[in-house]
């Protein structure tokens, strides 16, 4: 199951849109891809865009032909973007999601991901449930849900630079000013 709630996802289609008004060889980095919802929520309104995906199971990779739309993909977990294969803090990306992911892993490894992917930004785009949501998969590992009750109040708290957000019934989208963030008008 790679579904993801579509709770959120206009408010940070027209957010991006409005970020990156100015920008015309936008780069992003799309963590968790799935089925690659935000590429192709986002693709066609940037023609000339750089697109960099990660998906840690490998079958989505082929099922979804995620290397048909992205430009480079790496089959790893989210926790490995700073091993010696992969090491994207040395590139600058315009816009990162983490769309759906940092609910699987513990808070810590959440922090510490968003604190590093900050610094290779302009903005990180954090879609998670903001309600209690177990979900078990048996088979992907990587859909279970390791912390299952972030709250809206926890997310403004743990994670240092949110300058926007939109808070729904039970997603909320953050987003985190990165180390590379140009104000807009």
């Amino acid at each position: 199951m790679c579904n993801s709630s579509s709770e959120g996802k206009e408010w940070t289609k027209n957010y991006v849109h409005k970020y990156l008004r100015n920008v015309p060889n936008p780069k992003f980095l799309d963590i968790g891809t799935g089925q690659g919802t935000y590429f192709r929520m986002l693709n066609s309104g940037y023609p000339n865009a750089h697109w960099t995906g990660v998906e840690a199971y490998k079958p989505y990779i082929e099922k979804y032909r995620l290397m048909e739309q992205y430009h480079t993909m790496h089959n790893a977990d989210a926790t490995e973007l700073y091993g010696k294969n992969i090491n994207v803090s040395q590139l600058h990306y315009d816009v990162v999601f983490c769309g759906d992911v940092l609910e699987h892993m513990t808070k810590e490894k959440a922090v510490a991901l968003v604190e590093k992917l900050t610094s290779c930004c302009g903005i990180l785009i954090i879609s998670i449930p903001i309600i209690k949501w177990p979900q078990h998969d048996d088979t992907n590992p990587f859909q279970i849900h390791v912390k299952d009750d972030w709250t809206h109040e926890e997310v403004l708290d743990s994670f240092h630079g949110v300058i926007d957000h939109s808070k729904g019934d039970s997603v909320g989208v953050y987003i985190v000013a990165g180390d590379r963030y140009i104000p807009k008008d």
